[in-house]
């Protein structure tokens, strides 16, 4: 359904857990369709902290909090359902 209108690609890499320093480590990358928008906006984190992100990434693909889009790490994912309740898609802010 989306598949039209998701007409660029980012580089995406799937957060797998973190190493004994404390920092992310990350998957190979693959290349995601998307559509790709610069916006500023707010996010507020799970430890209440205000952060502004710059980029929106819409996606069909599940993304998750932590992840990286084209070198970003995602701040705030949402779902986009359907009217039959399905996921169909996903917005990620970076």
């Amino acid at each position: 359904m989306l598949n039209t209108y998701l007409n660029q690609t980012a580089v995406y890499r799937c957060k797998t857990g973190i190493n004994d320093r404390g920092q992310p480590i990350y998957a190979a990358q693959i290349m995601l369709p998307c559509r790709h928008q610069p916006k500023i906006q707010n996010v507020v984190t799970a430890t209440g902290q205000t952060i502004q992100t710059q980029h929106i990434y819409y996606t069909t693909q599940a993304v998750n909090e932590g992840d990286m889009l084209n070198g970003k790490v995602i701040m705030a994912v949402s779902t986009w359902y359907g009217l039959n309740g399905e996921a169909i898609g996903y917005k990620a802010v970076v």
